[in-house]
């Protein structure tokens, strides 16, 4: 999307892949939504040009322990920054 969107003259822009953002040109203030508590948001600063996702274990046992083959509790939250929203997500899973 951000290609065809440089392509197409778009400098300024945000685009949403799902809930990962990719900030396109002007710095735009980024916040992350509590996993607990949708009331609550945490500033992250600016982006721009730079890709964020977050990720967290609170509704769903989403960490597989290689160990004894199933899903185990993970109660934390990750947002990540990068170059690309398909870098971002991943290193929110490998964070996990």
């Amino acid at each position: 999307a951000v290609q065809v969107l440089k392509a197409a003259g778009v400098r300024n822009g945000i685009i949403n892949a799902g809930g990962d953002l990719y900030v396109l040109g002007a710095a735009q203030p980024i916040h992350a939504r509590h996993p607990l508590d949708s009331s609550l948001f945490f500033s992250l600063g600016s982006l721009s040009n730079r890709a964020v996702a977050s990720s967290s274990g609170f509704y769903a046992d989403s960490l597989v322990d290689p160990r004894i083959g199933r899903c185990i509790p993970w109660r934390c939250g990750v947002t990540v920054a990068a170059p690309s929203a398909m870098i971002a997500d991943a290193l929110t899973k490998a964070a996990q």
